[in-house]
């Protein structure tokens, strides 16, 4: 059997729409589609992973495919951007006790504390533990920050419920075993 059909070939390129009807077979080959770039950051929006706002690095640093300039979680760790005390730092929950989106770390824990509206007497009793802890870790006294955080956990415990409300407490205790296990 004989084949009639013709070949045509077009060295053009593709722009818009093409029609076919069903009689018709078309093989293009090496045609480009217009591309847009919405934002006009350089970026295809086809390509770009926040085409509404320019962003032409493309950075995404939680790798959840949606460019940080229009990420509401930049760091991927659940706490929303605009009450992320640390948007470009992963704080993991069992790391972030005050869930304010950074690890917990000694040198944040006195400032912690007289967040809490503590009476004075315990808030000094507590930051002074804090501040003894802070000056044997900076010089190299480990074990001792260690006595020194958990007398500060004994303190926290003790007080909870009375001087200290039990979901302070709790979160207190928490951030305090976060800083032990990152030191």
């Amino acid at each position: 059997m004989h084949d009639n059909r013709r070949t045509r070939r077009y060295n053009s390129t593709v722009q818009g729409e093409v029609r076919v009807d069903v009689n018709t077979i078309i093989y293009v080959t090496g045609a480009t589609a217009q591309s847009v770039d919405t934002d006009g950051d350089g970026i295809d929006d086809d390509l770009d992973n926040c085409p509404d706002v320019p962003n032409p690095l493309q950075e995404d640093i939680d790798s959840d495919g949606l460019g940080d300039v229009c990420d509401p979680d930049i760091d991927g760790d659940d706490v929303l951007n605009d009450t992320d005390f640390c948007p470009y730092e992963y704080a993991a929950a069992e790391e972030d006790a005050n869930i304010d989106g950074c690890v917990d770390i000694l040198a944040d824990l006195a400032y912690v504390i007289t967040e809490l509206g503590l009476h004075k007497g315990i808030e000094n009793s507590l930051i002074s533990k804090v501040n003894s802890a802070v000056r044997a870790a900076d010089a190299g006294r480990i074990d001792t920050a260690f006595n020194k955080l958990n007398a500060l956990i004994n303190e926290v415990n003790a007080q909870a419920g009375k001087k200290i409300a039990e979901a302070d407490a709790g979160m207190l205790t928490q951030f305090i075993g976060n800083v032990i296990l990152l030191m």
